[in-house]
């Protein structure tokens, strides 16, 4: 089982420093990073990570377009909010920070985590 680093909510004042702005229909997220090993310091095996391919991945939503969530009929999300979305949802970008993003259809959000 892999562990997820517990993240801490973002300021909404300092969200968006990628230097990245959503079109169309698109968020971004800031994808959270699973680490390799338990907190008990135990490595996670090859094949646990493959099997968990399949699973979902978690991020703050740093940005989105005007026209993200009016179109399918979902309550808007905030910035800053822990998305959940699926794993190979998207596209793997790196802004201008030099942080990784994915940019994301709205669509693609599975479900917003309350904090």
């Amino acid at each position: 089982m892999q562990t997820v680093t517990k993240a801490a909510a973002l300021p909404v004042t300092h969200l968006n420093t990628s230097g990245l702005t959503c079109k169309q229909n698109q968020v971004l997220v800031r994808k959270i990073e699973v680490k390799d090993r338990t907190a008990g310091g135990v490595y996670i095996p090859e094949i646990t990570k493959e099997r968990d391919e399949h699973a979902a991945d978690e991020g703050h939503l740093i940005d989105a377009s005007p026209a993200a969530f009016k179109d399918i009929g979902l309550p808007e999300v905030d910035p800053g909010s822990m998305c959940i979305f699926p794993r190979y949802a998207g596209k793997n970008v790196k802004g201008n920070d030099g942080v990784n993003y994915v940019l994301l259809n709205d669509k693609d959000i599975l479900a917003v985590r309350a904090e």
